[in-house]
């Protein structure tokens, strides 16, 4: 951000639609907000950064206050935002209520996710005779789809992080747990047969 910016935002401190242009320069994937007023519920998510200047031009007047209710991405991803945000304080009040709300709301979805990426487990709970973790499950397959939808990328690539090194370690400590070998061998296959089988269930869903 250049000092041209900076003056753009100071200039319009009152007008947030002019200073959201400016926000994938202070926040990493952001480009837009969901700005709605909170007296007459008029506005929504904008298609560009211009909309949303026209939009915030216009809600200013009367005494109607404006709130950010989500952020959204260049590639068109949304997300709610936990706490909305008033866009009637000061702007450096407000972009600081942005960053800590988007921490906050990143947090909270990401323990949503993981805790319930732990049921993702039953998308393979059939073992073939050679060991492999067969998918004959239709509700269970659309579970992990679902669950895919209802997150960010963000949060879903993380959460799937984390449930993946939480099976391995489990599996690696009853390997390594007075378990006899062979069981803690099987338990770390059944891990790598399950992600095995959530790849070519994800490749197949792109596919078609």
């Amino acid at each position: 951000m250049n000092n041209d910016d900076l003056v753009e935002i100071i200039g319009n401190v009152s007008e947030p639609g002019k200073i959201i242009v400016h926000l994938g320069k202070m926040f990493a994937a952001i480009t837009s907000l969901d700005i709605k007023a909170s007296g007459n519920g008029v506005g929504g998510v904008e298609e560009s950064n211009a909309s949303l200047t026209v939009a915030g031009e216009n809600a200013m007047g009367g005494n109607t206050q404006q709130m950010a209710y989500g952020m959204c991405s260049k590639e068109g991803e949304r997300v709610d935002l936990v706490t909305p945000i008033p866009l009637s304080i000061g702007v450096k009040e407000w972009l600081s209520q942005l960053e800590s709300g988007m921490a906050v709301t990143l947090a909270t979805l990401l323990q949503q996710a993981s805790s319930s990426a732990s049921s993702l487990t039953t998308i393979a709970n059939n073992t073939a005779e050679d060991g492999s973790v067969v998918v004959d499950s239709e509700k269970e397959n659309k579970f992990l789809l679902t669950w895919i939808d209802k997150f960010p990328a963000q949060i879903v690539i993380l959460s799937s992080q984390v449930a993946w090194t939480f099976n391995i370690e489990e599996a690696l400590k009853s390997s390594a747990g007075g378990v006899n070998s062979s069981g803690g061998n099987s338990t770390l296959s059944t891990v790598l047969s399950i992600l095995e089988s959530k790849l070519k269930l994800l490749s197949a869903s792109v596919l078609h």
